[in-house]
């Protein structure tokens, strides 16, 4: 007959004991994690600097009651941190404030811009979390970090031009110098975007999307006497699309033209105005300004007569 050694039976329940607490520990996690999730996604993987880089965050909620989000400033909180784990500094926080509702078992998505709130003007790769505070649970849920990058992009036409400027009294001032660059990115497609910065190219005023480039497509730019930027762009086999952009980025113009017994080009006129000449222009519903749709009145069908009593009825005489 064998005897344990003495201690051996404490040592074994205080062994259980910790196995338990690892074990509830991980069933706390997996709860939690069960409960709530939050996912963040891009609509693309590369962008160049001042672009809009909506960020979509997604929350599921699985714990069987409904939530409330968006009633503090502090509810959503982003983190962007270089590849290097380098906190990327913030401009100015998120507009994430708005109260919403997520039942049970419902998908509940916010976007919010990154790029004004956030340095991204610097290439490279950068890395974003979200993390969702519950204040009644006390407890905060964080997403797995997404990736992007920050691209210059190939340049290939810029052009200087002057804003007219005006003091407080109204009287002109010297025009302000700024510039429209041209920008291609490379992604899945070729995207091509106007940049519209000072003369020194140390503020952006605004970075607009025009299209997908064709391998061998090349936008044809030409600048008009009020500094509005003309821009025709092959889009497909006998399709172009032509912008005009103002000096403050507005796009004044956006139609689509076919190549017909002819080729679209832009021509310039004595009076400075710059158009398209050749092809055909084709309505779309992206057009700027929207394609005038003329409404033609029903025609107005005159209402049967009703017939008309006799007059050549003559009384019977007795």
């Amino acid at each position: 007959m064998s005897l344990a050694p003495t201690g051996s039976k404490p040592k074994l329940i205080e062994m259980k004991r910790f196995l338990i607490c690892v074990a509830a520990v991980w069933l706390g996690i997996s709860l939690c994690v069960a409960q709530l999730s939050v996912e963040v996604s891009f609509e693309n993987e590369v962008y160049i600097p001042n672009e809009a880089l909506v960020a979509k965050i997604r929350i599921i909620n699985n714990s069987g009651k409904a939530l409330k989000f968006g009633q503090s400033d502090d509810w959503l909180i982003l983190n962007i941190e270089t590849e290097n784990d380098r906190v990327v500094s913030m401009i100015k926080p998120p507009a994430v404030f708005g109260e919403f509702t997520l039942e049970s078992s419902q998908v509940g998505v916010k976007r919010i811009d990154l790029a004004p709130c956030f340095n991204l003007n610097n290439p490279g790769r950068f890395k974003v979390t979200a993390s969702v505070r519950i204040p009644e649970w006390n407890q905060s849920f964080i997403s797995k970090s997404k990736h992007f990058d920050i691209v210059r992009g190939v340049r290939f036409f810029e052009a200087s031009f002057g804003l007219p400027n005006s003091n407080a009294d109204g009287k002109e001032t010297e025009p302000e110098l700024r510039k429209f660059i041209l920008q291609q990115v490379s992604r899945k497609q070729t995207s091509l975007y106007v940049r519209i910065t000072d003369s020194t190219e140390t503020r952006t005023h605004s970075v607009i999307p025009i299209g997908i480039v064709l391998s061998l497509s090349k936008p044809e730019p030409q600048i008009d006497r009020w500094s509005n930027l003309h821009l025709l762009l092959q889009v497909g086999a006998r399709a172009f699309n032509y912008t005009v952009i103002t000096a403050t980025g507005q796009i004044l113009v956006r139609e689509t033209w076919d190549y017909t017994t002819s080729r679209p080009v832009l021509a310039s006129g004595e009076n400075g105005r710059i158009s398209v000449v050749g092809g055909i222009r084709r309505p779309t519903p992206n057009d700027l300004p929207p394609p005038e749709t003329t409404i033609r009145p029903e025609p107005v069908i005159p209402a049967a007569e009703s017939p008309k009593p006799t007059t050549d009825a003559k009384p019977i005489k007795p």
